[in-house]
């Protein structure tokens, strides 16, 4: 392992990344209705959209990203798009079954 792999996090030359800004309910021109399907707040079933991905989609995307940090393929997001992609077939494939 080269010395710049070495403790990645504690450069000081890293960018501080920007505060994140909640959007107001008030402030929007968006109904109740319309945040709710784009997803800036929970449902009527009290589903969140955090808690939909953490049940949907995290689980598979940090496998491939494990898997990231194992390859070190030179191109890291068309190797994980390749990967989620074929996840996605293995599970269209059993739901068939």
């Amino acid at each position: 392992m080269s010395d710049n792999q070495l403790n990645i996090t504690s450069s000081s030359t890293s960018t501080p990344t920007p505060p994140r800004t909640k959007i107001k309910q008030e402030e929007s021109n968006f109904t109740p209705q319309q945040m709710e399907s784009i997803g800036l707040c929970s449902s009527e079933n009290g589903s969140t959209p955090r808690s939909y991905l953490d049940s949907t989609v995290v689980p598979t995307l940090l496998e491939g990203m494990k898997l990231l940090v194992v390859e070190r393929p030179s191109d890291p997001l068309a190797y994980l798009g390749r990967f989620l992609l074929s996840r996605s077939s293995e599970s269209q494939q059993q739901k068939e079954q």
